[in-house]
């Protein structure tokens, strides 16, 4: 009877795992060439927006609204991958948008907008220590005290400033208001009871914490600075969902988030993809970001939403820092040493991606136009059916109507009458039916085949056991 059971078992077995093989579950694990493939999907995605033809043709598109919040981040994720983003136009708007914070009076600008330009200055080649006579880098880091505090935009404006002055090998003069360790300290000094940050409430938020975490990762020799970053890396790693996505704001989880985190590992040397701390379920933070990417390249806010920009450059950023982690590289904000060797491998890609989607949308237009035909003539079928069911319908009830007295006497021909009308209005039934109903026959086919073929093998050897268990 035991061996009876086990085969049965098996058979189960067997079954389950043809049936997995064919819903697709088995996930494919995130790998150098897969943040690759990404980082590529989304510069294409972009250069379809701008309807670029190369890089430097999104360059140009970014550069006519560098300044802002979307172009910036875009153009300091390509530099940082490693294109040259040397572009005379994004030059020209980002030391307009200069000319404009200083117009302002600079103590008026939130000090993050100021180095956010200067991070994307940079990216563009610019030395921003002299951007016309100007002293950028020193106004928005260790001299910001001289015209507003460091940290009024709390403990975000101290981490950018950290970021800043070490993403090159910036020096801080001696006279300078604020030291590096003036803002360790400032940053320390907003660490939530319990460990982690936030920029109001008493809650640690995943994307303040994750910022600071970037921040503070060339300073773990600071005994205080370690045991922060030590205790922060804890409150994240509890925070990280089942699906390996992270959620701040809102009880769902987003790629924003999801992004930021994945920054935060890779500054500290710790692998988004495998390290156990960060892998939920079999879900790291690579396959939470993963889980946001659409079919176009771009990213969603949250899942199973449409294309967000805000979504898709904080995911650029987190891709391509995990590509420097993963190639052997620097952390993301590290500006020293650069290259321009991905510009010409891109632009490859670009024009290789640009072919396909238009041999796609050509297909796409030759089915589109043979399933409007189909559909024409599947309609032209069903109309004619209805109005063939119709006519059957009245010239039954005529029938009916006028023999109603003479029932009795004329039964038969009633019987007959009725009877051809029906079957006439059946056939029109079915002929619609087919005309209107796609057959479905050959999909899952092979599905269907194999469980069955297995169970068939798997009767016999059942009768054998069966029959000797008798003897």
């Amino acid at each position: 009877m035991k061996t009876c059971k086990t085969v049965i078992c098996v058979l189960i077995c067997s079954l389950i795992a043809v049936s997995a093989s064919f819903t697709g579950f088995n996930a494919e694990a995130v790998s150098l060439d897969n943040v690759k493939s990404a980082v590529e999907g989304v510069i294409s995605y972009k250069c379809g927006q701008a309807n670029a033809q190369s890089v430097d043709g999104l360059l140009d598109s970014l550069g006519s609204t560098a300044g802002e919040f979307s172009a910036d981040w875009y153009i300091i994720a390509l530099s940082l991958y490693g294109v040259d983003c040397r572009n005379s136009r994004a030059v020209s708007c980002l030391k307009n948008k200069v000319r404009e914070y200083y117009r302002d009076g600079i103590s008026a600008v939130k000090v993050t907008d100021l180095q956010r330009t200067a991070f994307a200055l940079m990216a563009c080649g610019e030395n921003i220590r002299n951007i016309e006579g100007r002293n950028l880098l020193a106004d928005c880091t260790y001299n910001r005290a001289e015209k507003k505090s460091l940290d009024a935009q709390g403990v975000n404006s101290v981490a950018y400033a950290l970021l800043l002055l070490d993403s090159d090998d910036f020096q801080i003069p001696e006279k300078a208001s604020t030291t590096r360790d003036d803002m360790i300290n400032m940053i320390l000094d907003k660490e939530l009871e319990g460990g982690g940050f936030a920029l109001f409430g008493s809650s640690a938020d995943v994307d303040v914490t994750a910022i600071v975490l970037q921040a503070l990762a060339p300073y773990r020799s600071h005994e205080k600075a370690s045991k922060a970053i030590d205790r922060a890396v804890s409150i994240l790693s509890v925070r990280q969902s089942s699906d390996g996505a992270y959620k701040s704001f809102s009880n769902k989880p987003s790629a924003e988030s999801t992004a930021q985190v994945a920054l935060a590992l890779c500054a500290n040397g710790i692998n988004p993809i495998s390290d156990g701390r960060f892998v939920k379920e079999g879900n790291s933070v690579m396959d939470g970001l993963m889980s946001f990417k659409l079919d176009n390249g771009a990213f969603s806010h949250f899942r199973d939403g449409e294309s967000d920009n805000i979504a898709t450059y904080q995911s650029l950023c987190a891709l391509v820092g995990c590509y420097r982690f993963m190639s052997g590289s620097k952390y993301f904000y590290d500006f020293k040493g650069k290259s321009y060797e991905k510009t010409s491998e891109l632009n490859k890609v670009i024009s290789k991606k640009k072919k396909t989607v238009s041999k796609a949308s050509t297909t796409s237009k030759t089915k589109t136009k043979k399933n409007k035909q189909s559909a024409v003539k599947a309609t032209e079928e069903t109309q004619a059916a209805t109005v063939l069911k119709s006519s059957a319908h009245h010239s039954t009830k005529i029938t009916f109507s006028k023999n109603v007295k003479a029932k009795k006497k004329a039964k038969n021909p009633k019987k007959a009458t009725v009877t051809a009308t029906s079957d006439e209005t059946s056939q029109a039934s079915v002929s619609a039916k087919k005309s209107s109903v796609p057959d479905n026959t050959e999909k899952g086919e092979s599905a269907l085949y194999i469980p069955f073929a297995l169970i068939f093998l798997g009767y016999p050897v059942l009768v054998v056991i069966l029959r000797r268990r008798k003897k």
